[in-house]
């Protein structure tokens, strides 16, 4: 939309949130829209020459659970003079049909591409404690033992607090053989959100676990994407099913784990 002939103005920009475009024109005249091209965002916003109509578009996206989002479109106009109100009145009582039917088209091609890259391991589960507990509990990759018998020994690498960029490494249990891997944290926002990259031998795993309240405790959801290499990666769709097995077996024994204890459980 910002290159000719369109030539619309980048007013805002939020990278990965929202970008907002502008442009100012007479959109009535159906064979010329008159734009008034080359203006600064103070221009845009100072602009007030009469037989014009000020749009501006915000593109918004927003995160919703593990990894959705929620994406939304808003317009406003603006006329420069009660003769452009009346004229784009008129317009828009005619396009407005039209515009409102390429919105909603355009916005579900989107969805169906984007849902055929979506994380193909997905769930959530109810736990009985706040989302504070339950968050550092996981956070904390020494404490999955407890509750993961398949890991049987997790060492923190990287010094001081739990954040963004802190490195486990860990060992798994498959078919009685030792899987080694590495953890590391992606995304760190505590009681809401947690993203982390495991690297093992012959895959990587990359996803995003989120915690919000119930009135009884705490849903937590996750969403992984799963990257088998070599001879693995011929067999991904059962790579894929028996991740999806593996990831509830775990998270209930993390609620049957915090669930057991006591009402205050604090984090370790």
């Amino acid at each position: 939309m910002t290159s000719p002939p369109l030539g619309w103005l980048r007013l805002a920009d939020d990278p990965g949130t929202e970008l907002v475009l502008g442009q100012v024109s007479r959109p009535w005249r159906l064979t010329d829209g008159g734009a008034v091209h080359s203006l600064s965002p103070e221009a845009f916003r100072d602009f007030d020459r009469p037989g014009y109509a000020k749009v501006a578009v915000s593109l918004r996206a927003q995160p919703y659970g593990a990894a959705g989002s929620i994406l939304s479109i808003e317009t406003r106009v603006v006329l420069t003079d009660a003769s452009s109100r009346s004229r784009f009145r008129r317009y828009w009582l005619v396009v407005r049909p039209f515009s409102e039917a390429i919105r909603r088209i355009a916005f579900r091609q989107l969805r169906a591409q984007l849902d055929g890259t979506k994380a193909p391991i997905r769930g959530e589960i109810e736990i009985l404690r706040p989302p504070e507990v339950v968050f550092d509990t996981v956070a904390d990759e020494r404490n999955e033992p407890r509750f993961n018998p398949a890991l049987t020994r997790v060492e923190k690498l990287t010094a001081g607090p739990l954040g963004v960029g802190t490195r486990f490494r860990a060992e798994a249990t498959v078919r009685g053989r030792i899987a080694p891997m590495t953890i590391e944290l992606t995304e760190f926002v505590r009681a809401q959100r947690l993203s982390s990259v495991t690297q093992m031998a012959a895959m990587r795993i990359d996803g995003t676990l989120t915690f919000g309240p119930t009135p009884r405790g705490t849903r937590m959801t996750w969403a992984w994407n799963i990257h088998p290499v070599g001879a693995l990666a011929l067999a991904r769709p059962a790579v894929v099913w028996m991740g999806r097995r593996q990831e509830v077996r775990i998270w209930r024994g993390l609620k049957d784990h915090l669930e057991k204890g006591p009402a205050d459980l604090q984090a370790w």
